[in-house]
Formats: C-alpha cells, sequence, structure tokens
C-alpha cells in the first residue's frame, strides 16, 4: 500500500510539474501576436512624434543653485538615437542663479536636447539682464559647459552702449564676454549714448 501511495504521489508531483512547466514557465506565443503588438507599439509611437502639444515646460536644477525653465507655446518631440529632440515654438526661458537677476530668453523658435540641455535658439532672439537688451538671429546654450554664443544680427543695448557685431560668446558663470566679427577687417561697432 504504501508503494501505491509514493507512485501516485510522485505521478501526482509529475503531473503538477508539467502543468507548472507548461503555463508559467513555457509559454510560447503565437507568431502573429508579437507582430501585432510591434504594430500597435510602432503606430503609437508615430503618432506621438508627430503630435503637437501647446504650453510644454521643461525645468532643470543644475549644479550650483542654478535653474534653467525653458516653456513654449507649440512643441514637436522626437526621438533621434534615444534622445528626446523637442522643436519649439514661441519660447520663453530662464536661466536664475542663487535668485539673482535672472537671464530672460524669448524667440520665435528653438531646439531642446532633453539628454544634454542644450538648446539651439532661432529668429528674433531677445535676452534680458539686468538693464541689458541683446537680439539675435540664432544663440546655442550649452549649460553643461556654461557658454552662450549669439551670431547674425546682434544688437546690445545697455545703459551706457548700444553695439552691433556678428558674434558674442558669454561665460555664464565667470560672465566673461567676448566679442568679433565674421570679417576680420570688419569693425564691431560701438556706439555711446
Amino acid at each position: 500500500m504504501k508503494i501505491i501511495t509514493r507512485l501516485l504521489l510522485i505521478i501526482l508531483l509529475i503531473y503538477l510539474f508539467f502543468i507548472v512547466f507548461k503555463f508559467y514557465i513555457y509559454n510560447p506565443v503565437s507568431s502573429e501576436f508579437p507582430n501585432e503588438l510591434n504594430k500597435n507599439a510602432e503606430n503609437s509611437i508615430e503618432k506621438v512624434e508627430n503630435n503637437l502639444i501647446e504650453n510644454l515646460n521643461y525645468e532643470v536644477q543644475l549644479s550650483d543653485n542654478r535653474k534653467y525653465l525653458i516653456t513654449s507655446e507649440k512643441s514637436d518631440i522626437k526621438y533621434n538615437d534615444n534622445n528626446e529632440i523637442i522643436n519649439m515654438f514661441n519660447v520663453n526661458a530662464i536661466i536664475t542663479y542663487d535668485n539673482k537677476f535672472p537671464f530672460v530668453i524669448t524667440a520665435d523658435e528653438a531646439i531642446y536636447n532633453n539628454s544634454n540641455y542644450k538648446t539651439n535658439f532661432n529668429q528674433n532672439i531677445k535676452i534680458k539682464y539686468m538693464q541689458n537688451i541683446i537680439t539675435a538671429n540664432n544663440m546655442s546654450l550649452d549649460l553643461i559647459n556654461n557658454i552662450v554664443i549669439l551670431n547674425n544680427d546682434i544688437n546690445y543695448n545697455g545703459l551706457d552702449f548700444e553695439m552691433s557685431a556678428d558674434n558674442v560668446l558669454i561665460n555664464l558663470i565667470t560672465k566673461e564676454i567676448t566679442i568679433f566679427t565674421d570679417d576680420k577687417k570688419k569693425n564691431v561697432r560701438i556706439k555711446t549714448k
């Protein structure tokens, strides 16, 4: 009797093992299901990539008590090599340092890389810092290296003077500014008030 009971228990264990293995460990899925799932995933990604998003905001807390906030009225998000690239329209950005005077930027367009926080501003760029205003057609903002590069039709209007140049390089940490022209024969124009 003990042998029969042991035999039945072994058969029952083998049967349970088979059931567990079949339903929980080895669960083959038909070849159509993954393809259909992939098609649905691709379609949803395409829909996300081609949609315009209204009133998009990104806020980045940087080191040394610095903060970068960029907003846009409309944005289009795309993915390139696992980087989120955002095409932004009617853009406002603010860089603050220890709650001191903000560095305020407005532009018609910008391309923002969410992985490294680099932003390229284009068309009708206006920068306000304290009582100074700079306008330009192109601007690159690199928050990792703390550099702003302005080019194409730059005009500066401050309390003491006005200036026109082709290129301006600003170090956001030291506030050091380098001004130069594309043509070495051409001079930077400065007019005192």
